[in-house]
């Protein structure tokens, strides 16, 4: 995977640097390598590459930022919301876990989904969860990175469920309206889905998944009924 992503990130960065960008972004451009020129990790990699150059290194030494800045949030959600006494040995065992290691240490797309999940937490427990105080405007933030996140990985879904069932959970809220507002939301994230496959140029960034073909390496428009059933 991580040669796939670095080889297609130097030729998707020279195609973003060249007057073929308007065909990309017209979400036109044919299909190339394994994951193609529409791939998340593609993409941020490459544009990496036009700011700071092709070195692997610096690429990886930029994604570990990410692996940095998780570590210093699960120290701070351990210390305020597990109450856990002893927070160091927590950052010292994720910073030490095989995953995390390999994760962080290549181009491997998996340590950023960490930072986003984490992040999303620690804005929960800083915001909502100590304060106790809904503010709409955490309440957004939180959104958009569930937004970027289900982006990023299909299966963050059940992420964002989690976190909504704990935060109604926490408010005391009855399951009937838990269950209201999960299904409202299901049905914004299946509109707002079928209308980004299926109308927006770049459309293999979401639920790559759902009707892709082998054989031609290639997105066909999906229908609303497969990404209700999905959500």
């Amino acid at each position: 995977d991580t040669h796939n992503y670095y080889i297609e990130s130097l030729e998707l960065s020279k195609v973003l640097t060249s007057n073929q960008l308007s065909t990309w972004v017209k979400g036109d451009y044919p299909m190339f390598g394994f994951y193609g020129p529409y791939n998340f990790q593609n993409i941020l990699s490459s544009v990496l590459i036009i700011i700071f150059g092709s070195n692997l290194i610096s690429l990886v030494l930029l994604k570990l930022c990410f692996s940095i800045i998780t570590l210093i949030m699960i120290y701070y959600v351990s210390v305020n919301y597990f109450k856990i006494k002893n927070p160091n040995m927590v950052v010292l065992l994720t910073a030490l876990s095989p995953g995390f290691i390999l994760v962080s240490t290549s181009l491997l797309r998996d340590n950023i989904l960490v930072f986003i999940i984490v992040l999303i937490f620690y804005y929960y427990v800083k915001n909502l969860r100590i304060k106790n105080k809904v503010k709409i405007k955490s309440i957004i933030n939180i959104f958009i990175l569930l937004l970027v996140l289900f982006l990023i990985r299909a299966y963050a879904i059940i992420f964002a469920f989690g976190i909504l069932f704990e935060y109604f959970r926490w408010k005391g809220l009855q399951k009937k309206t838990i269950i209201q507002v999960t299904l409202l939301f299901s049905l914004f994230i299946a509109i707002v889905t079928y209308i980004y496959i299926n109308y927006a140029g770049i459309q293999t960034l979401l639920l790559s998944f759902i009707d892709y073909d082998r054989a031609t390496m290639g997105w066909s428009p999906v229908s609303g009924i497969s990404i209700i059933k999905y959500a």
